[in-house]
């Protein structure tokens, strides 16, 4: 059970980061005037920038998940001793 959760939120962490990555292209393609518009800063069309931005902010977001999860499944569940000499 303590799996299944843990994948859930790497998977849930890789779709949060790359919605926030994609919303990222989006900031930057609306705020044109200042420069960093993706034909100015990235010199590319806008929908490679957003395509980027959500592959780079998903793989963040699950390596993110990941560690969070490996280091909630290395803690002891409720209930179980924190050791062997643990009574």
């Amino acid at each position: 059970m303590r799996s299944l959760v843990a994948s859930i939120v790497v998977i849930a962490a890789g779709l949060l980061g790359g919605v926030l990555g994609w919303s990222a292209g989006l900031v930057m393609d609306r705020y044109r005037s200042l420069g960093l518009g993706p034909e100015e800063f990235w010199h590319t069309d806008p929908e490679n920038v957003w395509a980027w931005g959500f592959i780079i902010g998903a793989a963040v977001g699950a390596v993110v998940g990941f560690v969070l999860a490996v280091r909630w499944l290395r803690r002891p569940a409720r209930g179980q001793a924190a050791g062997p000499d643990a009574g």
